[in-house]
């Protein structure tokens, strides 16, 4: 996947005046939330943690996609952004939950009481 690759291009999903100030925790992981929320019910208690484990990508030429890729010897740019999203939740029916996000793949584990 293409935030998980280190000769992903340096696109706008990792730069904060493009991507919103965010990183996976908006784009992926409030998908993830939604979801909970949508098939277990109300979160009363989360703890979590960002990261960014990619920190230079290769630029991009031209008109290039997010989906491009680089070679090792490209000159490259900082990844202003998070690459990587954790979450522990406890939800208000007595279920608890985690959630991880790895560049743009998502995985949502719930455990009902």
């Amino acid at each position: 996947m293409y935030g998980s690759d280190e000769l992903g291009l340096l696109t706008w999903r990792f730069k904060f005046a493009q991507a919103g100030y965010v990183g996976v925790t908006s784009d992926i992981l409030s998908h993830s939330v939604s979801l909970a929320h949508f098939l277990v019910g109300g979160i009363s208690e989360v703890t979590g943690m960002k990261n960014n484990t990619i920190t230079h990508r290769p630029l991009p030429s031209g008109a290039a996609s997010h989906y491009g890729r680089g070679k090792a010897t490209d000159p490259k740019g900082e990844v202003e952004n998070e690459d990587f999203a954790s979450m522990l939740c406890n939800f208000e029916n007595g279920a608890t939950g985690t959630s991880k996000q790895v560049g743009r793949w998502s995985v949502l584990k719930v455990k009902s009481i």
